[in-house]
């Protein structure tokens, strides 16, 4: 897979790290599906074995649809915190839940709120037919919302019930 990304694909999640305590690439269910931001002082930003463990992490999602998803979001994600240098966030991002809020947000500005968790399986087949623009605003839509103070989070879910 090297091959098939970016050039700066493994700098850019290199320095990603720098901004948050990890990364969850694939099943958020399995620690091993994690990359801490340790890993970047025993690293550097070109070196190939970093890039080879990202690489591992990425070829153990089966699905190749699943696969490109997560590939598409950590390119937005890069360029959202390479124009947003004061950003940092103290906690894991997990991509899985990402991508899943991403989905969720997609789903509900196409058809209207309420009827996602009836439709999920149908939002995910709409949600891998959409332009890559569109995915990369509902991914930065879906970053914002879960950076939100829980609050918001409740008062949006009560007015939407």
């Amino acid at each position: 897979m090297i091959g098939l990304l970016s050039p700066t694909f493994y700098k850019d999640i290199w320095y990603m790290l720098q901004r948050c305590r990890g990364l969850v690439i694939g099943e958020k269910y399995h620690l091993r599906n994690r990359i801490g931001s340790e890993l970047t002082l025993e690293s550097t930003a070109g070196e190939r074995n970093f890039a080879l463990k990202i690489d591992a992490l990425l070829q153990g999602i089966e699905a190749t649809d699943y696969r490109q998803l997560n590939i598409e979001i950590i390119e937005t994600l890069s360029r959202l915190f390479k124009e947003n240098p004061q950003l940092k966030i103290e906690d894991d991002m997990i991509l899985d839940v990402l991508i899943g809020h991403a989905v969720r947000i997609a789903w509900e500005k196409r058809v209207g709120e309420g009827d996602y968790n009836e439709h999920r399986g149908r939002a995910w087949e709409a949600f891998y037919n959409i332009s890559p623009k569109e995915a990369e605003a509902a991914f930065i839509e879906a970053f914002l919302y879960l950076l939100s103070p829980r609050e918001q989070h409740d008062a949006r879910e009560a007015t939407t019930s």
